[in-house]
Formats: structure tokens, sequence, C-alpha cells
């Protein structure tokens, strides 16, 4: 994965503008461009500009006071901050961090403090019992499916069988796990995706345990222990990223299904602000854009933050948009 090099970072608090040079970690040799970082204000840039050197997407060069964020030494104060930008808002997310992160700034020791997970979020696993054992059983799982998928003798049905008598025999409930929050409880579930053409994977449904509605997000691979391998709080933090990709496609579920993920899409402009969305929801709604193949033919302006769908040209874009990676 690529990143960008940073550096004369120019912050001008007074008149709202932070501009660095950058350059392309994937090209060679390397050639630094000038760009100032977006956003509707100073706190916007500002907090989106920690994100970014935070999650590695800019590294600073040593020389700057900001490289110190990119050290192992701090990686325990900052562990769950990505995760928190997702749930409550890279700004607010920063407006919680912001102590611990001048302290990394200055160099001096840092408070380690909850993340919303651990604040506002509750783990109910059922009759999967408790994080260890699901861990356990999904990686039994995908091992046992890895061999069923190589298998050529079976047919696709044949391994869709195979899987619901895995999951039976060896008691892997659905709802896999139920994720408890703010505004209402997200369930979990786990489905097998097998193609006619025998290739197998998996779907993620997600519930609105309020209001009775679920979507699947198809999954092209069939490493589903990505979900449960990395620790609870990561597993949680899965849960509330796909939570939140379901809430964005409900208040734009009308517009995609009449207009893009149709038969015949229309080549159509698109101003975001029509959608009712959020600012750090654009991401989600692109990654939406992204996942569907209906959609694949537009381009995004973070300018006017405006999408122009057109279905008679193939995507491409020579641009070197770095501000974009922003709304993370």
């Amino acid at each position: 994965m690529g990143f960008y090099y940073m550096k004369n970072l120019d912050i001008d608090k007074k008149n709202g503008t932070i501009t660095a040079e950058f350059a392309d970690s994937n090209v060679d040799p390397i050639s630094y461009f000038k760009s100032e970082i977006k956003g509707k204000d100073f706190h916007e840039k500002y907090s989106y500009l920690m994100y970014d050197i935070i999650t590695g997407n800019y590294h600073p060069l040593g020389s700057s006071k900001y490289s110190a964020l990119c050290n192992t030494w701090c990686e325990p104060a900052l562990e769950n901050f990505t995760g928190d930008c997702t749930i409550i808002g890279v700004e607010r997310a920063y407006d919680k961090y912001k102590k611990v992160i001048d302290a990394i700034i200055q160099k001096k020791e840092p408070e380690i403090i909850k993340s919303e997970i651990d604040l506002h979020y509750h783990l109910d696993y059922g009759e999967n019992k408790d994080y260890e054992t699901l861990q356990k059983s999904i990686r039994n799982l995908c091992n046992y499916m890895y061999a069923v998928r190589e298998n050529e003798k079976l047919s696709y049905f044949e391994k869709l069988v195979e899987y619901q008598k895995y999951v039976k025999e060896n008691k892997i409930y659905t709802p896999i796990v139920t994720l408890t929050g703010y505004e209402h409880s997200t369930k979990m579930s786990l489905e097998l995706n097998v193609g006619k053409d025998g290739y197998v994977s998996y779907k993620v449904t997600v519930e609105n345990t309020e209001t009775g509605i679920s979507k699947n997000f198809e999954s092209s691979s069939m490493a589903i222990t990505w979900f449960t391998d990395y620790g609870e709080n990561e597993m949680a933090y899965k849960i509330q990223s796909y939570e939140k990709r379901f809430l964005v496609y409900q208040k734009c579920r009308d517009f995609l299904n009449e207009k893009i993920f149709t038969k015949t899409p229309e080549k159509i402009t698109l101003d975001i602000k029509t959608l009712n969305i959020e600012d750090d929801e654009i991401r989600t709604f692109l990654d939406i854009l992204n996942e569907d193949e209906r959609s694949k033919n537009y381009h995004y302006d973070r300018e006017t933050k405006t999408i122009q769908f057109n279905y008679n040209i193939e995507k491409e874009s020579t641009e070197l948009d770095i501000v974009d990676e922003m709304y993370g």
C-alpha cells in the first residue's frame, strides 16, 4: 500500500491554511509537488492532517516534530484513535485525543484513554459464548472451507451443503455477535457465498435490530478470519464500520436503486449535499460505490463535492488526489 512523503509543512492557523510538499511513494524517482489540504475550516483540515499522519497515509520527514506520531513508543496511546474516528468521526476523535497527540508531539508521556468501544459499546456473543470461542470457531471454519473450495469434484450446491453441515455440527450460531451501541444494536451474521463457478467466499449481513432492516455485504475473500483474529476491540470496530456503511446506504438507498444500480443507469452529476449525508460520511458513500461494479464509471470532485456518473467512458484519472484520502 502506498503513502505520501511529506515535507515543508506550513500550518497557518491565522489564515486557516495548511500546505505541504508531497511525494507519492509508488513513483520513482521521488518527485514532490505542493498541495493545500482542503476542508470546511481549519479545525477539519488539522484534524484530518493528524489522522493521515497517525494512520500512515502521510510520512513526515524525521526533522518534523510530527514524525513523533509515527514512532512505535506512542502506539499504545494511539491504538484506538483510528477506530474511534470510524465511530464518532475524525474531528470529534481528534478533539478526544488532542491532549494525547500534543503530548506525543512534545515527546512527553501520553495518557492512555479508553476507546469508544470500551466506553459505550457492548458485545453479546449469544450461544457462541465469548470472543475466544468465536475466534477459534471462525478460524477452524475458514480452514475447513479452504479444503472444500479446492475440491473440484464438488458442485457449488454440494459446497453449500458442506458449509451448512459444518456450521451445524460444530455449533456456530447466527448471529455470530451483536454489538450494542449509542442508538441501537447491530447483529452481525456470516453466510457462505458460493458462485456457480464453485468459488467460495462469504456474505456479511448487518441487521439493525431497531428497524429489522438488513443488508448483505459480499466478500471476495475466503480469509474471513480478518474479522476475528485481531482482538475483540478491533472486531467491534469492524462491526461498527459495517454499521456505518449500512446507515449511509439507508440514507442513499432510493437514489442508488433508482439512478445508479439499474440496468440502464443515467449519465448524471450528483451534488452530494442533496443526499443529506455528513462530510465524514462521504468516504463511506464512495466505498459503497467502489464495492458495486454497477457504479464503476464515476469521478468524484473533492472541491465541489460532486460526482459525475458517466457510463460511456472508462473511469480513469491522472490527477494526484491526495486530499481525498483524508475522508478516511
